[in-house]
């Protein structure tokens, strides 16, 4: 086999390239019979063409037979693709082969489909320059447009939505239609009359509104809101939602474009609306709780309707709302959506799904086009809004709660609230029995979210896939996902169909329509595309264009709206659409689901600056979940950066969600050639750890006790932050640091918030922390709170162990989905686990804790012995008393010693340490402990169970095995399974509450191994060990002391029988070693291991999670 390089010009006709090319397989074929060694430079073979030509179709068989050749089963190859090409008499067979792993079945039809749709095209004309060259014909064409056509649904709601609603209010006037916790529950009655209440207050004003004027809402989440958007919607006004969460200048900015002629607040919100509206004399400012509450309404409020001019307002072409998004410029852009886009949404779902009186949860901000599903999918179908309180936004567990209690019926969040709900709520939505629909959209919808929602098992609950733009009202795409199944690539299928009323077509950077399975850009048109952008007329025309409808059932072509998403993807054979994100080199992303223009970050930047950042670049590093800024300062600028960049971070009119984590000083950002921003290197240069950026000159004041105890609480935080996103030093946290400007976000504020309460006793919402994010803060904030706690604090009793806490309150469910939340994934590739990495002669690298303790030292004798063993690294090795390195005593050469601490991050270990063990370790033992029966599980957490998860990251990339050496206490908690060898349960929690921190600790890293070998594949081995015994066991072991005694004395001690239960077991180290090795070998070197996540027949499989006991 010999390589052929020809290059191709975009510009060039076919012709010349076909000659060029016989030119070059003739010189090829003018030396077959070089040898391989002198060829100076070996080529890697991707793709192969196969050509043989025969000058006969039949050959002779025996005497007087023959064999007629009509075809043929090419064999197996190593290339990612080989094209077949064999040329008879009378025909020409094409056949293509591709590799599995990079392309299904389908795929390889597809690539084969257009490359014989080019091959006619080039017989056809062979002038035909190679960019111009079609892949696809007519009739490709047009099954793309048909299978990308929604279907048609005309007529099953007359009016608009506001009709719709009136009928069902009418209908379930006695039914809850709001569920309020803050506030109070409204019936449809109630909600209808406190709709025209709000109604008449808009009418009063002087000067009177017409129809069409546009009214803002300014209010926190409560009743009042949908009744508000109700009042707006039926005087035929045009509703700005605006999200209290923003800051003021930015919602000043929104204000400012879209000059509405009102702002409506209530007393939640009227201070917020005084400073938008500062300035602003166009706008008239009105609260709604200026008008009298009214619940029980008296009169007909049917007539009232009547009395409003239906006529002007069920025009379905006239503007509903406008709904602010990120833009590019540095201001926020306005969507204008219809009556009639709005009306197709909600009846589209509810006929797709086949929704019944759904009771739906309200979570999302009201400026978030998701709202507009959790409240009128409810309103529409005569069901119930459940919304959730301000102090609860944000928050899982109590999310989770109200879906339980309240028999929430169907949610709609985007895949990053989903995953955040399910590991930290998972407890409670177990039993949440009435949930039947989880729509999920804004983001990706990943293997790793259907594998959560199949591990919550939740009978008849279906997960609906949801894509669409803001601009074309919410959503042009949904399909039913089944999440019990996993089929290798098959897993990353988006299973979207286009939504009725929407034809969705993928097309060129000219708008021609591309065949099916080609990628480009997503196009929509249909009833649910908006108008435009407010007040930005280039960018309307830009991105909302018109053309003429093809295949259209009308007499006549007609011009159609077409909104060009900016999304790329691809129709599949089966009319579904698969969305792999945006157009290479675009500027918007999506964080947590909502719309983030990385331009409007770098313009507000310099914008804000007043002149002192000259240029400003932002990468959103998605492993990590932050947002990076480089800014590149004036020249004459000379005073500190640091400073400046700190005030700089605090006074960025942006959301939180837009606000960079770090910004990194450059001398120049990276230009393409053409001089615009380099995203790709952007995007690839590192970043300094954001704790040891914006750092003062001046010197700070020591921490308290509160503000060390949190420092601590967010370096185990930040910590699970992907190390690669950084260059890894120590953390530098002061008193006067803020989380988020340390690498913190919202995301990660949900663990703080969670490990406050476990470690500290407090429970802090999630608003108070929002709004006291720096250290300072936040410790006069646990002073407060910890004080009222320590009113009601537990008293103690002596036991033989020392003092003790009657119970110790924990939640174990919500401990383990803190300890598991933010953990890596495995690699997907088979080609980088351990098994393929692990030759039959390859020496084992093992990873060793607790080197030199009893048990440690005799495990490390026992590996270093092993001529299967060449290196053991022996990890978090304390320094002595005075500092300085304490060494194992075992002496080999196979001992690699590192310094560290159980309770440090990463164990000690540099980055370069970590990622090299974790690259080249085959197995991780994990003996090392603090062990203590004096201490509670809080002070032993971070050494015991921390430790536990680092070494769990270290493992997982490869699916390392992982030994881990427990206790025997651990069988007493098993729920009515006392000293079984089977996975610890936190189902009993009053058992868990009562045994030892110790105890606790060890119980803690079990459940923590138990559930990342089911979630991510690694094999997990348990080895739980009773008091073990050997001639230098540490006489500070509490039972190994009086053991000794006992001996010395001939007497045992007399214990009261309350303060000690069951029997002590004793066991030989060396027993205990040599099977404990034994297991970590076979582990190593027999066991298979899986290349993906396995599947729920795979799930109990013993290499995940083995228990051994030894007694």
């Amino acid at each position: 086999m010999l390589p052929v390089y020809i290059s191709l010009g975009a510009s060039e006709k076919f012709e010349m390239i076909a000659k060029r090319s016989r030119d070059a397989v003739a010189t090829v074929f003018s030396h077959p019979h070089t040898p391989n060694d002198t060829i100076d430079q070996q080529s890697l073979f991707q793709v192969v063409i196969n050509y043989r030509k025969s000058s006969v179709s039949k050959t002779g068989f025996g005497n007087d037979g023959e064999i007629e050749w009509k075809g043929g089963v090419p064999a197996g190859n190593p290339y990612d693709l080989l094209l077949n090409v064999a040329a008879m008499p009378d025909w020409t067979y094409i056949s293509l082969i591709t590799q599995q792993s990079l392309y299904t079945a389908a795929d390889g039809a597809l690539l084969l489909k257009w490359y014989t749709r080019a091959l006619e095209a080039v017989a056809r004309d062979p002038s035909v320059e190679i960019s111009k060259c079609p892949i696809s014909n007519e009739a490709d064409t047009a099954e793309a447009i048909e299978l990308g056509r929604g279907s048609k649904m005309e007529g099953l709601w007359q009016g608009t939505l506001l009709d719709r609603i009136d009928k069902i209010a009418v209908k379930f006037s006695s039914d809850l239609a709001i569920i309020d916790e803050q506030a109070q529950n409204l019936t449809y009655a109630q909600t209808s009359a406190r709709s025209i209440q709000i109604m008449r207050r808009l009418q009063a004003i002087t000067p009177s509104l017409k129809f069409g004027s546009r009214v803002a809402m300014l209010l926190d989440p409560v009743a009042d809101a949908v009744c508000c958007i109700l009042a707006i919607m039926r005087l035929g006004y045009v509703w700005i939602p605006l999200d209290t969460r923003n800051h003021y200048q930015r919602l000043h900015a929104v204000v400012d474009e879209s000059r509405p002629q009102v702002l409506v607040c209530h007393d939640g919100t009227k201070e917020l609306a005084h400073q938008i509206s500062t300035d602003l004399e166009f706008l008239t400012l009105i609260s709604i709780d200026d008008t009298d509450d009214v619940h029980n309404p008296n009169e007909n409020n049917t007539s009232v309707l009547e009395d409003i001019a239906n006529d002007k307002i069920n025009h379905k072409d006239q503007a509903a709302m406008i709904l602010y998004t990120s833009g590019s410029t540095g201001v926020p852009k306005g969507v204008v959506l219809t009556n009639g886009g709005l009306l197709n949404q909600i009846n589209g779902t509810t006929s797709t799904l086949r929704l019944q009186r759904e009771i739906t949860l309200q979570q999302s901000p009201l400026g978030f086009d998701l709202m507009l599903d959790q409240i009128f999918l409810a309103l529409c179908t005569g069901g119930t809004i459940v919304i959730v309180n301000k102090p609860s936004r944000g928050d899982p567990m109590q999310i989770a709660d109200l879906i339980v209690r309240h028999g929430v019926t169907l949610t709609h969040f985007v895949p990053s609230e989903y995953m955040l709900l399910l590991n930290y709520g998972y407890h409670i939505l177990k039993n949440a029995d009435s949930w039947r629909y989880a729509m999920s959209g804004g983001e990706k919808l990943s293997p790793v979210l259907r594998r959560a929602f199949y591990k919550l098992n939740c009978s008849g609950l279906q997960l609906v896939n949801v894509y669409g733009p803001a601009e074309i009202t919410l959503a042009c795409a949904r399909g039913i996902v089944p999440y019990c199944e996993f089929n290798g690539l098959q897993d990353s299928q988006d299973y979207l169909q286009p939504s009725p009323n929407y034809n969705i077509e993928i097309t060129d950077t000219d708008m021609s329509v591309l065949p099916v399975g080609f990628p480009g850009e997503i196009c929509i048109s249909g009833q649910g595309v908006g108008l435009g952008y407010l007040e930005r007329p280039e960018e309307t025309s830009r991105k909302f264009t018109h053309k003429e409808s093809i295949l259209s059932q009308s007499s006549s072509p007609s011009k159609i709206r077409v909104y060009r998403s900016g999304d790329k993807g691809r129709i599949l054979p089966d009319g579904t659409l698969e969305v792999f994100g945006r157009l290479d080199g675009d500027s918007q992303v999506k964080i947590h689901g909502f719309r983030v223009e990385l331009d409007e970050i770098a313009n507000s930047i310099i914008h804000t600056s007043n002149g002192t950042i000259v240029s400003a670049a932002v990468s959103w590093r998605q492993s990590s979940g932050i947002l990076v800024a480089f800014v590149v300062f004036d020249i004459s600028f000379d005073e500190n950066k640091s400073e400046f960049i700190e005030w700089l971070q605090s006074c960025l009119p942006l959301p939180q969600v837009m606000k960079p984590t770090v910004m990194v000083p450059m001398k120049l950002i990276p230009i393409t050639s053409n001089g615009k921003t380099d995203r790709a290197a952007v995007d690839k240069i590192s970043v300094p750890d954001p704790s040891n950026l914006n750092m003062t000159k001046n010197p700070t004041r020591a921490l308290n006790r509160w503000e060390h105890l949190i420092k601590q609480i967010w370096e185990e935080v930040l910590s699970s932050r992907t190390a690669h996103d950084f260059e890894r030093t120590q953390l530098r946290i002061d008193h006067n640091s803020d989380f988020f400007q340390v690498g913190g976000s919202s995301i990660l504020m949900i663990k703080l918030k969670y490990l406050l309460e476990m470690q500290l006793g407090v429970k802090i919402s999630m608003p108070e922390l929002f709004h006291t994010s720096s250290l300072r803060s936040m410790a006069n904030l646990v002073t407060v709170a910890k004080a009222a706690v320590n009113e009601t604090a537990s008293p103690t009793i002596p036991t033989f162990l020392g003092p003790k806490n009657i119970t110790q309150v924990i939640n174990w469910d919500l401990e383990i989905a803190t300890i598991v939340e933010k953990l890596p994934r495995p690699r997907d590739i088979p080609s980088l686990s351990i098994k393929s990495s692990l030759s039959g002669s390859e020496e084992l690298v093992v990873v060793l804790t607790g080197a030199t303790g009893f048990i440690g030292k005799h495990l490390l004798s026992c590996l270093v012995q092993s001529p299967k063993v060449g290196q053991v690294h022996c990890v978090a090795i304390r320094p002595d008393a005075s500092g300085k390195p304490r060494h194992v005593a075992v002496n080999s050469d196979k001992i690699v010693e590192y310094t560290g601490d159980l309770t440090e991050f990463n164990l000690g270990l540099s980055a370069a340490q970590f990622t090299f063990l974790a690259e080249h370790s085959h197995i991780i033992i994990h003996n090392g402990a603090d062990v203590s029966l004096l201490k509670t599980y809080q002070s032993l957490r971070r050494a015991n169970v921390i430790s536990t998860r680092t070494l769990c990251s270290m493992a997982i990339l490869r699916r390392l095995p992982v030994h881990y050496v427990s206790t025997a206490s651990v069988a007493k908690v098993i729920q009515q399974k006392p000293l079984l060898e089977v996975p610890a349960s936190p189902a009993d929690a009053d058992l868990l509450n009562s045994v030892d921190g110790y105890a606790a600790s060890k119980w803690a890293s079990e459940a923590l191994l138990a559930k990342v070998a089911v979630e991510s594949g690694i094999p997990v081995y348990i080895h739980r060990l009773a008091h073990v015994m050997g001639g230098d066991a540490s006489e500070l072991d509490a039972v190994g002391m009086m053991t000794k005694y006992s001996f010395l004395l001939h007497a045992l001690p007399r214990i009261k029988e309350e303060a000690i239960e069951g029997q002590w077991d004793f066991v030989v180290v060396d027993s205990v070693v040599d099977e404990l090795v034994r297991s970590a070998m076979k582990s190593a070197i027999d066991c298979g291991y899986p290349s993906t996540p396995q599947s729920k027949e795979k799930k109990n499989d013993p290499r995940y999670l083995l228990i051994t006991a030894a007694m």
